[in-house]
């Protein structure tokens, strides 16, 4: 497989093997994101279930879907800042933003028309009405492909940071976030505001992580330390200023935290499962990108064509081809050369990740 097609997008918030500075590789990201995509798969399985008039237990779905979106997305956001720093630690801001920039906004224009022309061809067979004028309105994200728009804002606005000293830089950015999470759009309501306000303290609490966690590239303790104090001193002021906020904000962190713990635990203790994990985070992108077009799929034949209803089937091989088929395509193009500018830049324009 061409490693650089191949890994190109899926490792595309961990950047490139810095000339400036060596890059200290680590399973529990992977492991993490693994996790992730798997109940991201299943929110998405599980909605469409529920909207399409299966009968779903009420208590059931609500519940587990409650749970799921009080983290899941958080869960990607820190991630992503986690990584992003070993970037910006190897190359500096200046260098990663462009390729970044340029990935993201490839993917985003990309798959949001080719999603989109899908589901308005196939609309008499899906839950949705989509119309075209809908489609090319990509100055409104729509869909999943949302998440490509915040997180190229995201990455933008911390890459302003960059006039800040690096001993300072981390803390600098978590700061700012945690005091635009308190104002969302800063009062404006416009969508770009507001997804920066939501989201950019959980990126801003990944990178703030491993900041402290390898400054001088070694694990030290009371980085940690420190770490875990800056992010109670934020949450706690929430808590004073905004109670909805800081239930809000603390069931994320909840949800971050165990789902970090759990990714220690399984590439300490289990390495099998740990592995497999690590494989679908690594093609955590890849498989975002098109398990609803896998798990919608499912769903269409098993409902309209097979007459099923069986709400545990649905659920299971939805979230089996939501997570297999696009993890599937991603080898397959990825290894016969063909198809990678689904993933990654087209050729002869830089990919933003080498390895």
């Amino acid at each position: 497989m061409n490693s650089v097609t191949a890994r190109s997008t899926a490792e595309f918030c961990e950047g490139e093997q810095g000339a400036s500075r060596p890059r200290i590789h680590e399973t529990w990201p992977d492991i993490a994101k693994g996790i992730g995509i798997m109940l991201v798969v299943y929110g998405h399985v599980a909605r469409g279930v529920e909207k399409a008039g299966l009968p779903i237990d009420p208590g059931f779905f609500e519940v587990v879907d409650a749970l799921i979106y009080a983290f899941h997305m958080p869960l990607f956001f820190f991630v992503s800042g986690y990584l992003f720093w070993g970037s910006v630690s190897a190359r500096g801001f200046l260098a990663v933003l462009p390729s970044r920039l340029m990935l993201l906004l490839w993917l985003y224009v990309i798959w949001s028309l080719g999603h989109g022309a899908i589901e308005v061809l196939l609309g008499r067979l899906t839950n949705g009405n989509l119309q075209w004028a809908e489609v090319f309105a990509l100055w409104q994200p729509r869909a999943h492909f949302w998440y490509l728009y915040a997180l190229a804002l995201l990455v933008l606005v911390s890459s302003a940071f960059v006039w800040v000293p690096e001993r300072y830089r981390a803390i600098a950015l978590f700061i700012a976030a945690t005091l635009a999470f308190t104002a969302p759009g800063l009062g404006t309501g416009w969508y770009p505001l507001l997804v920066v306000c939501w989201f950019l303290v959980y990126f801003a609490a990944g990178f703030l992580l491993a900041a402290y966690r390898f400054r001088g590239h070694k694990f030290q303790p009371h980085a940690l330390l420190a770490y875990l104090f800056w992010v109670a001193l934020a949450i706690g002021w929430l808590g004073l200023v905004q109670q909805n906020l800081f239930f809000k904000i603390a069931a994320a962190t909840v949800g971050i935290g165990l789902v970090g713990l759990l990714s220690l635990v399984l590439a300490r203790y289990a390495a099998r499962v740990s592995r497999w994990l690590a494989i679908l985070g690594a093609a955590a992108l890849p498989i975002y990108l098109a398990h609803i077009l896998a798990g919608s799929g499912a769903r269409i034949v098993l409902q309209k064509l097979l007459g099923v209803d069986a709400v545990w089937l649905h659920l299971l091989l939805g979230v089996g081809t939501g997570v297999l088929l696009p993890w599937a395509l991603w080898v397959l193009t990825t290894c016969w050369g063909q198809g990678g500018w689904l993933w990654a830049l087209p050729k002869g324009r830089k990919a933003g990740v080498r390895r």
